[in-house]
């Protein structure tokens, strides 16, 4: 189990600093990598504040990952880029998100996105995980109502990566899951999402330790 207060990433406070994809792994790194996505869902702890989610998948050679916490005003409230905990990995990993003041409403649609791959990731050594979802201003392990709108996982460059990305997917009221690959300018074409650099913004400000947020699948370690 993990809590808040010993989260495994780093605490990152960069602002207006894109991380650049061209810095790409030794030769024939790449070609050792793969990421199956299995799942994602918003952890009990998701709220307005936290954008804790859980994802699922299976790596081997896992080299980076990138994750940003957005709203529906096009505020990206946290982020980060950076080395993940295991290369080798087969469960659920929980991802914690802080968002920087100031904080969204209830009611407020936010949205997790996750890559889990290769340094340089391309659709067939990274995958992709989105959660979106109508927040509350306490987690739903605390009696929020935090309603999941949107879930989606695939390979690299298949999935919306903010909650403008999205908006498309969002106009109706159920929970649905993506399409396999989305075009944010055309949902009628299947086009994948271009290569980008990731934004990182400032971190949020530390929360008191919480109990731990229950594990759905045990993890299982490979490496």
């Amino acid at each position: 189990m993990t809590d808040r207060s010993g989260r495994r990433r780093r605490a990152v406070a960069l602002v207006g600093v894109l991380i650049a994809l061209a810095v790409g792994p030794p030769v024939g790194a790449q070609d050792a990598t793969s990421v199956t996505p299995d799942g994602a869902d918003i952890a009990v702890s998701a709220s307005c504040l936290q954008g804790d989610i859980d994802i699922t998948y299976t790596a081997v050679g896992a080299e980076r990952t990138v994750a940003s916490f957005t709203d529906d005003a096009g505020r990206v409230l946290d982020g980060y880029d950076e080395v993940p905990f295991a290369a080798d990995y087969s469960g659920t990993e929980h991802i914690l998100l802080d968002a920087a003041p100031p904080v969204p409403t209830a009611g407020t649609v936010v949205g997790v996105y996750v890559m889990v791959g290769a340094a340089d990731p391309t659709a067939t050594t990274a995958a992709e995980f989105f959660v979106a979802w109508r927040c509350d201003t306490t987690g739903n392990d605390e009696g929020g109502s935090n309603e999941v709108l949107l879930a989606c996982v695939g390979p690299y460059g298949s999935v919306p990566r903010t909650v403008a990305d999205a908006a498309h997917l969002l106009d109706g009221d159920a929970p649905q899951d993506c399409p396999t690959t989305v075009d944010p300018l055309d949902p009628t074409t299947t086009t994948a999402s271009p290569a980008g650099p990731a934004t990182v913004a400032p971190a949020g400000p530390a929360r008191p330790a919480r109990p731990a947020v229950p594990v759905r699948a045990v993890p299982t370690y490979t490496g």
